[in-house]
């Protein structure tokens, strides 16, 4: 009874804990001389996983001294991630990048950025951490696998995957990168009406074919979401899964949280 009742008071400790701390702007030294990153930190009482959410474009969340503003999916849905029994990290740009361009996003240095950010985050809790990006951010998500090779990182989720046809292929890309290498469970999650010509679901699985060193890796295509509006490649296309942001929330965690074919 005394070990039951002890238990009970450091669940309840850890509950009151993390039920407390506000969210807010982390920032982490990183090993580049005066050069820091920063991560926006929303931890969950009685989380099962940590997921770091990478932004697409120039990278970034759009914090305006308060809160993040970004409109892109992963920024934008921070919330939704945060009810599903998980806590939300989404990441910052590091003071010397302030514009991941795809040749940046998919170099060692930045790749390093990301791990640093994921290593804080095992610190902050014991749980596993998922890399999570969409489009670009899929570049990030990639190199920082890579370069772990499953020492830090549980897992990747690469939403709206930026892998482009031949006729648009460039450095950095999903396809150029040695996908072939990343050692932890990995899915890729796309909208068949992306009608981003860089994000084509036809790219995502040759991406997906290439994971051979993956224990459990899924093409995961899905529909519906809409009305879509502006650019195709932007937020509030099928792209940022416009209208169907609850379902892809709710797709992308609980898979998370038991990985299958």
């Amino acid at each position: 009874m005394k070990n039951l009742f002890s238990a009970w008071l450091i669940s309840l400790s850890f509950f009151m804990a993390t039920s407390t701390v506000a969210d807010e702007l982390v920032s982490v030294p990183i090993p580049r001389s005066g050069v820091t990153t920063s991560y926006w930190w929303m931890p969950r009482a009685n989380a099962t996983a940590t997921v770091l959410l990478i932004s697409g474009g120039s990278g970034g969340i759009g914090y305006d001294g308060t809160q993040p503003r970004s409109d892109n999916f992963l920024v934008r849905t921070r919330e939704l991630f945060a009810t599903k029994g998980i806590n939300v990290a989404v990441l910052g740009l590091s003071t010397d990048m302030r514009n991941l361009t795809q040749n940046i996003r998919s170099s060692a240095e930045h790749a390093q950025d990301v791990l640093t950010v994921a290593k804080a985050l095992h610190a902050a809790s014991p749980l596993p951490v998922w890399l999570v990006g969409t489009s670009r951010g899929t570049i990030s998500a990639a190199a920082a696998a890579i370069l772990d090779q499953g020492q830090v990182v549980d897992g990747i989720v690469l939403s709206s995957g930026y892998a482009p046809g031949l006729l648009y292929l460039r450095t950095g890309v999903l396809s150029q990168q040695g996908v072939d290498t990343i050692k932890v469970p990995t899915l890729t999650y796309h909208h068949k009406n992306d009608g981003c010509r860089a994000t084509s679901a036809r790219g995502m699985s040759g991406v997906v074919a290439a994971l051979s060193a993956a224990p459990i890796k899924k093409l995961w295509l899905v529909k519906g979401g809409g009305p879509p509006s502006g650019d195709p490649c932007e937020p509030r296309g099928y792209h940022g899964f416009v209208g169907m942001e609850q379902q892809a929330v709710d797709d992308i965690t609980a898979w998370i949280k038991q990985p299958q074919m």
